[in-house]
């Protein structure tokens, strides 16, 4: 009950107002209505206003679109409320259904729209920005007008062309250094064989945005390629295999665990600086060393990054070819003091830096000054065990020479010792 004090009419009597119990349940209703329309929704796979198939051909592919209609792929049943509904990544853990002899079966995958919502709306600007129409531009009609013209008369689109129509690829890190056709075709290429079968139309698409499905096309997890299998995209979702639990999972395994699981890290970095043959005379420099960007299959115990949209393609051939300044110097990576940095220009132009091999000793193997001491606290490789330590007495001398090299080519020499090293504890 509530009361009011009157001022006029009646003398200064209080009145009583009760509050009738319709008018109540009205509110009541209203502000449940308010919620349920306001709230935010779980995303619904096949909604285009979730997987924007509709914006095709400026979309990443279509080849998982008949999955997703079909009802195949579904949120995955452990998902949480917050993962459902505030989700900024816009990466969902999934399940996709398939038959074999007559059973279903089903595999854990990623959903990803490669960016937060703000930087798909910011996509679709730019792309009607590069051929000078408004913001709200129809989309996939002006990225089918832009594939057309940075196109060579061979059909692929021309570097040249590319340059000239100011497409530099955004924000992402694999474009900094892309200055010779060949890695162009070489995307372009492997993704279009690929089992997504990606048209050049979504191939540019993905390049403009997150280039991430290219680079797990292109350097095949089938191939040795430490990325987990990329699955396909229906509009801008894209699919990857799930891969298993966060390295940061791990901090506080077993000691011998987290040995086997550093020794992958550091052959990781070697493998992506000097496997050229592997991988056709590229480099690749992964830019953010963050323990999230990894995960370990619980199957095999094997690490692999996840995130694919911080790593810089290298044309080593290229970089010969061009002979620029101290192109045959291997670049010392010397870092800055509020955390992991980089030159790109010094990437682009030397034959090798040892980039990547800093970058896991630095950031996650190093017992002092790791990049993210907050989630790995001494590094990886914390609180050695005595009798190890007694059989391997270089090893902290080695990790120190990784992080902080005394030498040119020290981080190198240090990162081949401790692989030795951990493969025999």
């Amino acid at each position: 009950m509530m009361v009011r004090v009157g001022v006029g009419g009646g003398g200064g009597r209080r009145r009583r107002l009760r509050c009738r119990p319709k008018s109540f349940l009205a509110w009541t209703l209203l502000a449940a209505a308010t919620a349920y329309f306001m709230w935010p929704r779980p995303p619904v796979l096949s909604d285009l206003s979730f997987n924007q198939q509709n914006k095709c051909p400026a979309c990443f592919g279509e080849s998982l679109c008949p999955d997703i209609f079909a009802n195949r792929i579904s949120l995955a049943n452990d998902t949480t409320f917050a993962e459902r509904i505030f989700n900024a990544k816009n990466v969902f853990r999934a399940e996709l259904t398939t038959s074999r002899g007559g059973r279903s079966q089903k595999t854990k995958i990623v959903l990803k729209k490669l960016g937060h919502n703000s930087e798909l709306t910011a996509l679709d600007a730019r792309i009607c920005a590069l051929e000078g129409r408004a913001p709200n531009c129809i989309v996939g009609h002006s990225l089918a007008l832009l594939a057309s013209r940075l196109s060579s008369d061979m059909g692929r689109i021309d570097l040249d062309k590319f340059r000239a129509a100011a497409v530099d690829g955004g924000d992402a890190d694999a474009m900094l250094c892309l200055r010779s056709q060949r890695l162009l075709d070489k995307l372009l290429a492997r993704s279009s064989t690929h089992a997504s079968s990606t048209r050049t139309e979504q191939a540019l698409t993905t390049l403009l945005h997150n280039p991430e499905p290219l680079i797990f096309a292109t350097f095949p997890a089938e191939e040795g390629w430490p990325f987990p299998p990329y699955l396909g995209s229906c509009g801008r979702v894209a699919a990857f295999e799930h891969s298993g639990k966060p390295l940061a999972h791990f901090y506080y395994s077993d000691w011998l665990v987290r040995a086997r699981l550093s020794r992958q890290l550091l052959e990781m970095a070697l493998s992506f600086t000097r496997d050229h043959e592997a991988s056709d005379d590229f480099a690749m420099y992964l830019t953010d060393w963050s323990p999230d960007n990894f995960a370990v299959s619980a199957q095999d115990g094997r690490v692999r990054l996840v995130d694919g949209e911080n790593i810089v393609l290298v044309d080593i051939k290229f970089v010969r070819e061009t002979r620029g300044p101290g192109w045959n110097v291997v670049h010392n990576s010397q870092g800055c003091e509020d955390g992991f940095c980089f030159v790109a220009e010094d990437l682009c132009t030397h034959v090798e830096s040892d980039l990547n091999v800093y970058g896991v000793c630095r950031g996650l193997l190093a017992a002092k000054r790791a990049y993210f001491d907050n989630v790995f606290p001494g590094g990886l490789l914390h609180d050695i065990p005595a009798d190890i330590l007694r059989r391997h007495p270089l090893i902290s001398r080695m990790l120190a020479q990784c992080s902080e090299p005394s030498h040119s080519g020290g981080r190198f020499e240090a990162a081949a010792g401790l692989v030795d090293m951990l493969k025999h504890v």
